[in-house]
């Protein structure tokens, strides 16, 4: 796995989720990560994610900064802000 990073901001809805979750398990998988294992860390930014949004932001909406990284190691490296 080279190393790589994506930076997405999302708005805060529940609803873009799905959208972005896919799109990161595709880029993890072309970034060299077992299938199961993107399963898994796309599952846990699901769950931190949607709960931002529906208790931190109770549904209003609000910016959410994801930054994610490949590291050399075959790890990936997730930053919420």
């Amino acid at each position: 796995m080279s190393s790589r990073k994506i930076t997405t901001v999302l708005m805060g809805s529940v609803q873009e989720l799905p959208a972005f979750l896919e799109g990161l398990e595709s880029w993890c998988i072309e970034s060299g990560l077992e299938m199961r294992h993107a399963r898994q860390f796309v599952l846990m930014l699901d769950e931190l994610l949607t709960n931002v949004v529906v208790h931190g932001y109770q549904g209003h909406g609000g910016w959410i900064e994801v930054v994610v990284e490949a590291l050399e190691s075959m790890a990936l490296e997730a930053r919420i802000s």
